[in-house]
């Protein structure tokens, strides 16, 4: 779905979902502000492409939020529309999780809660430093509350979301060799 992606022909799509497809999350030079600016999904794609497999595809297991962003990628290719899009339509709306979306800090969502950090100076917490989520995109921008995860789980777990077999591929070990998570989640 990506041919001009590295190694495009090794990685698959259950890799990509499983952390086995060996997409580096290491970021070898952060740009300072990144992630407070809307990206595209080319510019997030380029800067993934810059990035040596940690390993060959299938041969190892290792998180990977560079992978998801490359999954969401891959659905955008296929659905000719944003992955956000495409998941609303097809996902979210069917299962009346009216709360549940693409986390843009343009429109109002009534009970949206700003977030908090930790201060590493003082140790009392603050409000945190904006992040754009087209920069976590497919791997983390999305929002919700409390009722729409119960109803997720629900639908996930009773087979609304998943045949029993895909259910089953998802919860058991996917990766061959030494499981491992990498100590840098920087993607």
């Amino acid at each position: 779905h990506l041919p001009d992606f590295p190694d495009a022909s090794r990685i698959t799509v259950r890799q990509l979902l499983n952390h086995t497809s060996g997409i580096s999350d290491v970021v070898p030079d952060p740009q300072p502000g990144f992630s407070r600016r809307d990206i595209t999904t080319e510019i997030r794609l380029g800067e993934i492409r810059k990035r040596p497999l940690d390993f060959a595809p299938g041969t190892d297991w290792r998180y990977s939020n560079a992978g998801y962003i490359v999954l969401g990628a891959v659905i955008e290719r296929v659905s000719r529309q944003p992955w956000h899009v495409t998941l609303q339509r097809t996902l979210l709306d069917p299962l009346s999780l009216k709360r549940t979306r693409f986390g843009s800090d343009a429109p109002l969502v009534p009970g949206r809660v700003s977030g908090y950090t930790r201060d590493a100076n003082t140790g009392g917490v603050r409000n945190a430093v904006y992040i754009s989520m087209t920069v976590p995109d497919a791997a983390g921008a999305l929002i919700s509350n409390v009722d729409d995860l119960l109803t997720w789980v629900r639908a996930l777990f009773t087979g609304r979301v998943l045949t029993a077999e895909s259910m089953r591929l998802m919860t058991m070990p996917g990766g061959t060799g030494r499981n491992h998570l990498s100590s840098t989640n920087n993607a």
